[in-house]
């Protein structure tokens, strides 16, 4: 499903300290007109995008949010998703005003709100606001109460690591009903590089995000890790199938803008650019090096590389084999992002894999796949177009 991520505004009631948006730069409106907002959207809903993301700064401090939303339900997205912090939906009338603008707004009005912790005071210091972890809380109730299925985002941080357990259950008990959650690993964004001492150590995430991920699961809670954060594979450590289902999903047909750009989706893109990024002489042996970027530089400074351990070929081929084969199709991209995809159908115990591309892939590509996937225990790697 091809997706349009659209941020009509820069202005935000929080101010969290690992926020990526930032100001509006020099010379870019700060907020869309609300008649030029809709008339884009219409336009990429020609061009074939079917699935809407609506993210800011706080979407629901944009005036015309209702309209907007109301004209992309007219026009046939099938899905449009709020990212939000939730404060003002807090408001019933806030909230049941956004899902009377169209007749399947309870069906395809989706909202994903940001929590980033159980407790108020670690809530408000991560999100520069204080007061607004009850408004968010009631939000998301409300929503649920609304016949609404919400999701939740959560920055892992040094100050909520080692309670992601204890967050999933305050999400399990406290939201019945509640569709997804989403873990994610911080993004550096320059701007905020002075608060990078929030940044967790990445050796302590894997354990409690497993734990975290079977308390939601057993309640029925979808768990996905996002791809904004992109950290070293050899520090995932058994979560890495929740990071491909959603890095895959987001970086296929996903087109991001805002007042001052737009361009694909950059995060997985950024696995291979290096961008303040390094690796080690031993990361040269990884099986997994062709879809690794290395370890952000402020991280070695702020933690060392201690924690860096390539992973081996013995590690792939040591995973359960089906006797199935996976036919992955994929769209006509680059050798690593198709790799990706090929690691994703290994993950599941597949040894065997047929990759369809729209076109044949230039030799040296090919070469490259194919060394990849012997590299992590593919007994058998199909190529075709």
């Amino acid at each position: 499903m091809k997706k349009f991520q659209f941020s009509p505004l820069w202005r935000c009631n929080e101010d969290c300290l690992f926020c990526v948006k930032g100001t509006a730069p020099a010379g870019a409106d700060k907020e869309f007109p609300v008649a030029k907002a809709v008339k884009l959207l219409k336009a990429k809903r020609r061009a074939g995008f079917s699935a809407l993301a609506i993210d800011g700064g706080e979407p629901t401090l944009y005036s015309g949010l209702r309209r907007l939303v109301g004209a992309a339900l007219q026009s046939g997205y099938k899905e449009v998703s709020l990212l939000t912090n939730g404060a003002l939906l807090a408001d019933k009338k806030e909230l049941r005003a956004l899902l009377e603008v169209h007749p399947k707004a309870r069906e395809r009005l989706l909202f994903c709100v940001s929590l980033h912790s159980h407790k108020p005071e670690v809530s408000d210091f991560l999100t520069g606001s204080a007061g607004n972890f009850p408004k968010t809380v009631r939000a998301v109730k409300n929503m649920l109460a609304e016949g609404c299925r919400p999701s939740l985002y959560h920055a892992m941080t040094r100050l909520n690591a080692r309670a992601l357990p204890a967050f999933a259950r305050f999400a399990a008990v406290h939201f019945p009903g509640l569709h997804t959650v989403t873990f994610s690993y911080l993004y550096p964004p320059p701007h905020k590089m002075g608060n990078m001492r929030i940044y967790p150590r990445l050796s302590e995430i894997p354990p409690r995000l497993s734990a975290a991920a079977g308390i939601l699961k057993a309640a029925g809670v979808r768990v996905e890790l996002s791809s904004c954060g992109i950290i070293p594979w050899c520090l995932m450590k058994g979560t890495e199938s929740l990071f491909l289902s959603r890095s895959l999903q987001e970086n296929s047909g996903t087109l991001t803008c805002d007042s001052s750009k737009e361009e694909p989706m950059p995060f997985l893109k950024a696995i291979y650019d290096g961008e303040r990024k390094r690796k080690l002489p031993a990361c040269a042996k990884c099986a997994l090096g062709m879809i690794c970027g290395g370890v952000w530089d402020f991280y070695a400074e702020l933690y060392g590389t201690s924690e860096i351990s390539p992973c081996g070929s013995a590690r792939f081929k040591a995973l359960p084999a089906s006797g199935g084969r996976a036919v992955i199709r994929a769209p006509q991209t680059s050798p690593e992002e198709l790799c990706l995809r090929v690691f994703n159908a290994r993950l599941k115990g597949y040894a065997k894999i047929e990759l369809k591309t729209a076109r044949p892939l230039p030799g040296k590509d090919a070469a490259r796949i194919r060394r990849f996937a012997r590299g992590i225990g593919c007994g058998e790697l199909r190529l075709s177009a």
